[in-house]
Order: structure tokens, then sequence, then C-alpha cells
């Protein structure tokens, strides 16, 4: 059940940047004061580079896996200008 799993939400300087969804597998590998600059990396690097930012995250989530919560991950997200 999605919405009772739900467990982070962030507001960054009164502003809302986007709306970034994910597996606890994603969050569950970083620590919380990590995670929000983590999905602002993702943000900043989709806004420059959408193309490549696809097949960065691609290749990058497995290893994340690996390395981390050895879960599934997988991220959705939008973001404003």
């Amino acid at each position: 059940d999605a919405s009772s799993s739900f467990k982070i939400s962030y507001g960054f300087e009164k502003k809302i940047l986007g709306l970034a969804c994910m597996t606890d597998g994603v969050s569950d590998s970083f620590s919380k004061d990590k995670l929000p600059d983590f999905i602002l990396k993702i943000r900043a690097n989709a806004l420059d580079n959408l193309e490549k930012t696809k097949e960065e995250l691609a290749s990058f989530l497995p290893e994340l896996s690996k390395k981390g919560s050895m879960d599934d991950v997988s991220i959705s997200a939008l973001f404003l200008q």
C-alpha cells in the first residue's frame, strides 16, 4: 500500500522545485540529510541535459541498490525550471 509507505517530503527555500517519487530502495540508500542533495543534483543535471541524466541514472541506480539498500530502486520526477 503506497500511501502508507510514503516516508519523506522536502521543501526547499519555500519554493517548490519539483516532485520526486521513489521506491524505499532509493530513500533507504541515503541518510536523510543526503537525499535532498541527491534529488537536487538530479534536477540540476536534468535541466542541463535530460537525455544524459536518464542514461546516467539507468546505470547508477542498479549500483546504488548493490551498495546501499539491496532493494529495488526507481525514481520518477517532475521538475520545474
